[in-house]
């Protein structure tokens, strides 16, 4: 997959994935403003109807002081009496009277008198029982408007009363979050507060409606305000709803980012391949190139067949299949240990001694490239628990790559030391080093470090990664410290054997 074409999919995928969370954002602020007006909407529908409730309340109470209970018996009995009156025009009699509470006469007319004139008399009776009553009514009204107004808040409002009016309004509107009143008078004064603890949030999110509001007296008007303590978190606590979308939108994210991180990871495992395919190819070509001349040389009948010459092509087709078969023998054992089945057969060894044999064979390499080699092995408990053929090859692979990578002047560092009862082995150079951003993928399988104007180094990028295999293997550690141009440093860390 190209490049260009990664990046496409990343941006596709990006702003697919911003603008969905931008429309649940937008959702989620429209859903609470929603949620919030429907809310305010009820509580004011609630207090208004409160505040009608208690005028009622106070009217019908002025009416049953004021006329009492016989006049108001009256009143229904003059209703009564004019609606029978109009029931018996209606069959027949006639029933005269020139004013409302006169005695009336009575006389039998013909039963089949008109249904207009029978309609217009019972009307006439019903308004004259309603002027009464309205006169009286009103007188009581203009009353309860000049005294009422004139009374205490206290002695207007029945706190009970007003209490289970409230309760069962706000039930009605379907508010049911936990709440608190507070009754002020004309004054300003607190005259009632149904919760102590609301004290601290009075002046904050109340919602007020004015009580009596048509009373004569002018300026200030008492009202009654109730507030709701938990109602932002009744709106946060509704939001949890959106719960499960936060986290499939987080899955989605983290899905997202680990499919791209996978797919740039494959393309460069594709590419670190192609270049291993390509080295491999070189590599195996070379000696078998060697080893075809060399056996065409000894066959060519041109070519003498001297004890010398037979002994150097002799020896080209000896070392030559040695390097094809080290090259074939690394590769095997990178497949072996990949899959898990490398077996290593640990032995107790003394690392000083075993690092002592290393570097006098190692000599000779080092004196070809004219380079010094410096031996400082100052461990006390040497001893580990290694497999001496592996551990060899680690140590042979990491003096190596110095060399190689030490274009001129070489200077070898090898040294032991303990520290916090394990067993630490360096190995430095100063050679071309490796820049930063290469050190964390030196232990990757097939990884190659550009080596700048280096170009003569070869392999297959499998030294390092069959080292941290066999590292770990021997439940220890290794890490690199390198400056471009100055030189690197591998450390092996291992855990000791005490001898006594």
């Amino acid at each position: 997959m190209k490049k260009i074409v990664i990046w496409i999919l990343l941006a596709t995928m990006s702003i697919t994935f911003v603008g969905l969370v931008f429309i649940q954002f937008r959702y989620l602020l429209q859903m609470s403003s929603l949620m919030e007006e429907q809310f305010d909407s009820n509580v004011k529908r609630s207090l208004y109807q409160v505040a009608l409730d208690l005028e009622e309340s106070e009217a019908s109470k002025y009416l049953n002081q004021e006329l009492g209970a016989a006049e108001i018996a009256k009143l229904g009995k003059l209703t009564t009496s004019a609606l029978m009156d109009s029931n018996q025009v209606a069959s027949g009699v006639n029933i005269d009277t020139t004013s409302f509470g006169s005695k009336p006469t009575v006389s039998i007319s013909n039963p089949a008198s008109s249904i207009q004139a029978t309609s217009k008399y019972r009307q006439t009776l019903l308004a004259q029982a309603f002027t009464h009553s309205r006169k009286l009514v009103e007188t009581v009204a203009w009353r309860r408007m000049k005294e009422a107004a004139a009374k205490a808040l206290a002695q207007r409002v029945n706190i009970n009363e007003l209490t289970a009016l409230l309760q069962e309004e706000l039930a009605n509107n379907e508010v049911i979050t936990p709440y608190y009143f507070r009754l002020i008078d004309k004054k300003g004064d607190e005259v009632y507060n149904s919760s102590a603890d609301s004290i601290s949030v009075v002046h904050k999110n109340e919602y007020t409606q004015k009580l009596f509001p048509n009373d004569l007296v002018t300026g200030k008007s008492a009202y009654l305000a109730v507030g709701f303590p938990i109602k932002k978190n009744m709106f946060r606590n509704s939001l949890t709803l959106l719960l499960p979308w936060a986290i499939l939108s987080f899955i989605l994210l983290v899905s997202c980012m680990v499919s791209i991180w996978l797919i740039f990871r494959q393309r460069r495992l594709n590419e670190i391949k192609n270049d291993f395919v390509s080295n491999m190819t070189h590599e195996l070509k070379t000696p078998v190139s060697t080893i075809s001349l060399a056996a065409q040389m000894l066959a060519d009948p041109a070519v003498s067949k001297t004890t010398d010459t037979l002994k150097y092509y002799t020896r080209v087709i000896v070392d030559e299949t040695k390097r094809l078969s080290f090259h074939i023998e690394k590769v095997l054992q990178m497949s072996t240990f990949e899959r898990g089945n490398g077996n290593l057969k640990m032995t107790e060894r003394d690392i000083n001694d075993l690092l002592n044999m290393i570097l006098e064979n190692f000599w000779v390499k080092v004196h070809a490239k004219h380079g010094q080699l410096i031996a400082d092995l100052e461990a006390e408990e040497s001893y580990a628990l290694v497999d001496e053929t592996h551990f060899t090859n680690v140590l042979y692979n990491l003096m190596d790559n110095a060399v190689k990578y030490t274009p001129s002047n070489l200077v070898l560092t090898v040294k032991t030391w303990n520290e916090k009862g394990n067993l630490m082995i360096s190995i430095q150079d100063n050679g071309v080093g490796i820049k930063k951003e290469y050190q964390k993928h030196i232990f990757d399988k097939f990884f190659r470090v550009p080596t700048g104007n280096v170009h003569n180094v070869k392999g297959f990028g499998l030294g390092l990664a069959y080292v941290k295999q066999i590292v770990d293997a021997h439940h220890g550690f290794i890490k690199v410290e390198s400056e471009p141009n100055i030189g690197t440093k591998f450390i092996i860390t291992l855990p000791t054997l005490k001898q006594n």
